[in-house]
């Protein structure tokens, strides 16, 4: 199964996308194939786990999200601190 993500930027900030399967860090090798790039969207597909990367000359308006239909590719939502969800130790949906 081939996985991905988008990046859109609605000012028109992105520059590049890649992938990389380990942390990256300044002098990685990053892979760019698969890679679709306008200066307001952009996205790379990917079959393993890793990290994508994006290069923008600001994230003041950045989106990344994974892919799906691409129905939500050029929607921005700002980013929210995530919460903490406790999850039941056991299964409470069934009867006993």
């Amino acid at each position: 199964m081939t996985n991905g993500y988008v990046a859109y930027s609605s000012g028109g900030y992105i520059i590049d996308i890649g992938w990389c399967d380990d942390v990256p860090v300044i002098g990685s090798d990053v892979a760019t194939t698969g890679t679709s790039v306008t200066s307001t969207i952009a996205s790379v597909t990917f079959d393993a786990d890793g990290y994508v990367i994006v290069v923008a000359s600001t994230i003041t308006d950045l989106c990344v999200h994974p892919k799906w239909s691409g129905a939500a590719d050029e929607e921005y939502h700002a980013y929210v601190a995530p919460s903490v969800i406790t999850l039941p130790q056991v299964d409470t949906s069934s009867p006993a």
